[in-house]
């Protein structure tokens, strides 16, 4: 019979078992528990160190047990703990421990080592909480609220002699203006102020009663022509209603070169607003298109057509309108 024919046997399916199958003959010595021991045997090691200290080597390697009635370097009386002992001498093993004296203890205390214990170290808790030494605060004293007034301010308090600065301060003005006081908090204090000379200027509306000074001051019952004052000499040249493609003719006598400037005034039949503005020659040469006012996407436009012809066309979108036209002489 094949291996493969063996596959999906099962117990009952195998013929000529014997019934039943006595044991070989055995004993049990002292290598082996008994069930009484084994049963009475404890769980953790105890080891009973008492009247010693036992460094982290003492203990079994790569093993958890427990100590009782051990001397413990730091701390008085006698203590029980557990120990962790590290996999071997080169790793590090720690324990937890409390009193164990005829005394009840509260303290718990933890320590660490590779080959040899460190101090002691205080595990608080609820029941044994830390005084002030314990956290490096005994040299701070304990006071109440009744000694708030006696030796510290409480948050509404006043100082005695908090009525004034111990130095007093200057207090200086700076800028267009000068002056200074000294404060020291006992009472109020007025600074004397002066002005820089030419540190600034005011308009003359702001100065109460000069433009009646000054007109009461001045000549009356005369008269200035344009060239006494520098004021050049407005001509109106033309007046109407021209829109986008209308040429405007100079009128004789006047002609281009006469004249600087050229004041245009256009209309706005959207928004009912004028728009006037300049047009210098001879900056601008013949055929040239100048854009001269806008409101929006709309412009409106002059194209000098020369000197010989005197002559402008209005271009401007069908909004405005050419209303007036002037030369200024310079």
């Amino acid at each position: 019979m094949k291996l493969s024919e063996y596959r999906g046997l099962c117990w009952n399916s195998i013929t000529g078992k014997p019934s039943n199958y006595p044991a070989a003959t055995h004993n049990h010595d002292s290598r082996y528990y008994t069930m009484g021991q084994i049963k009475a045997r404890p769980q953790l090691k105890v080891w009973d160190n008492r009247g010693a200290e036992r460094q982290p080597d003492y203990y079994p390697e790569f093993n958890l047990s427990t100590f009782f009635n051990e001397k413990v370097a730091g701390v008085s009386s006698w203590h029980s703990g557990i120990t962790v002992r590290g996999w071997n001498d080169l790793y590090q093993s720690w324990q937890l421990f409390s009193g164990s004296a005829t005394s009840a203890s509260k303290h718990l205390y933890f320590r660490y080592g590779v080959n040899s214990w460190s101090s002691p170290h205080k595990i608080y808790h609820s029941g044994d909480k830390p005084t002030k030494a314990d956290v490096g605060l005994g040299n701070v004293d304990n006071y109440s609220q009744a000694h708030y007034d006696g030796r510290y301010l409480g948050k509404m308090a006043t100082a005695a002699r908090a009525g004034r600065l111990a130095t007093a301060r200057k207090i200086a003005l700076g800028g267009d203006v000068t002056g200074s006081a000294n404060f020291d908090g006992s009472g109020n204090i007025s600074i004397s102020v002066q002005v820089k000379d030419g540190s600034h200027t005011h308009p003359m509306g702001n100065i109460s009663g000069l433009s009646q000074a000054l007109e009461a001051r001045a000549a009356k019952n005369h008269t200035h022509d344009r060239s006494e004052v520098g004021i050049p000499a407005v001509i109106p040249l033309w007046q109407g209603a021209a829109g986008p493609g209308t040429t405007i003719i100079l009128p004789n006598p006047h002609f281009v070169p006469d004249f600087s400037v050229f004041i245009f005034m256009f209309f706005s039949q959207r928004t009912g607003r004028f728009f006037s503005a300049p047009f210098f020659f001879p900056s601008y040469w013949e055929n040239t298109e100048v854009v001269l006012a806008a409101e929006g996407d709309d412009a409106a436009a002059i194209k000098y057509l020369g000197v010989g012809s005197k002559r402008f066309q209005v271009l401007c979108d069908s909004v405005f309108l050419l209303k007036h036209l002037s030369g200024v002489k310079l």
